[in-house]
């Protein structure tokens, strides 16, 4: 019988191994190799060559449905029917929107492959109630004011929009939550975008906000309290922090040798503890490649943060000299997770500074991992 550490260690393996060759590289301007290859085919990248940040309807028109472009941080984020206004962006969640505006015109761009609409969407698995919804129709759908959208989300497995009118439904569309279809990104893609931005993130105000002392657990030992957020996977991945009450009543994050394993889940999961350490991270690529990220440990927490991530700590090997951690970076909107193994060495903890070795698995699809854990999956019995 494999126990629950044993298990982590084995998963990391496997998904090294099983990753899967993907294909090549967008250009600066566009944030994706997808989306360069669609400005091209609807003749538009021209046009948004010249565009500001922000969310732009483009002049010219594909198959006479208007298009729309958005960009950020001097990037092309998005291209797609422009089906959503912004209020419906803004609440529904603009991953989701943007997907459906991007996935109906990649639906009506001719390919080399010639492969048909409905086989397409069978192979990405998704779903639309009435099959014969065109572009236009799609875009009448979502300006209906008559019309509200329910937005179902079944687990880690899928998303189901739902337009209703007088609480019948008139369409629906279903589709798996999965980052390479939600993004329209490939693996050795995401793997070299993922380092550029780590690099390149500037630190916010995320991972330090304190929670109030009446939302924690006091445990039984004095000045001793944990906001508890959850396990994941398994009962050894949570997303706790620990804290204690200064002498002038203050809630501040334990951090002492004294409670080394608490300072280690304040120090990975928050950036509310000051320090200056330096992460190495060893990203581990397709084809059993490596590269090299260091950067200031404030600045990873800050980036997985920003990025909606849900940190989940483990500590699978505590030793005098060295503990070995799990940290699984979760995030549920998108159905990824960043999975890194982190030695750090117990002498530098009071020190607050030094240098910390990880290796990281970026971008690796909920489903993979769920199903591994999942005791109706025949391959566990």
């Amino acid at each position: 019988m494999m126990t629950k550490k044993s298990i982590i260690v084995c998963l990391t393996v496997w998904l090294v191994l099983g990753a899967i060759p993907q294909a090549a590289i967008g250009s600066n301007r566009f944030h994706t190799a997808l989306l360069k290859q669609i400005a091209a085919k609807t003749k538009v990248t021209s046009v948004v060559d010249t565009l500001s940040t922000g969310e732009h309807i483009l002049l010219i028109a594909f198959r006479k449905q208007a298009l729309v472009a958005i960009v950020e941080s001097g990037q092309v984020s998005h291209i797609g029917y422009a089906f959503f206004s912004p209020e419906q962006r803004a609440a529904y969640g603009k991953y989701l929107c943007n997907f459906i505006e991007r996935y109906f015109l990649e639906l009506d761009i001719p390919t080399n492959e010639h492969i048909p609409a409905v086989q397409r969407m069978k192979e990405d698995r998704v779903s639309i109630s009435h099959r014969n919804l065109s572009a236009s129709g799609m875009r009448a759908l979502c300006a209906d004011s008559m019309t509200r959208v329910h937005l179902t989300v079944t687990g880690d497995k899928g998303y189901t929009f739902q337009w209703l009118k007088n609480d019948k439904e008139v369409q629906s569309i279903s589709f798996p939550i999965e980052y390479d279809l939600l993004t329209g990104t490939e693996m050795e893609e995401r793997e070299n975008t993922f380092v550029d931005e780590v690099r390149k993130h500037v630190c916010g105000d995320e991972g330090r906000t304190v929670p109030e002392k009446d939302k924690m657990v006091k445990a039984w030992k004095d000045n001793y309290y944990t906001d508890k957020g959850g396990s994941y996977i398994l009962d050894i991945l949570a997303c706790n922090q620990y804290y204690e009450l200064d002498d002038k009543g203050k809630v501040c994050p334990i951090y002492n040798r004294t409670y080394l394993v608490e300072s280690l889940y304040n120090l990975f999961t928050t950036n509310l503890v000051e320090n200056n350490f330096t992460i190495d991270i060893s990203v581990r690529k397709y084809g059993f490649k490596h590269e090299i990220v260091s950067v200031p440990l404030k600045q990873w927490v800050s980036y997985f943060l920003k990025a909606g991530c849900k940190p989940y700590f483990g500590i699978i090997r505590q030793e005098d000299e060295q503990v070995e951690c799990e940290l699984f970076m979760h995030n549920s909107v998108l159905g990824y997770n960043h999975i890194m193994n982190i030695v750090f060495p117990t002498k530098q903890l009071e020190a607050r500074e030094g240098h910390i070795k990880a290796r990281l698995l970026c971008y690796v699809n909920t489903s993979r991992i769920t199903n591994i854990f999942d005791d109706s999956n025949p391959k566990r019995k």
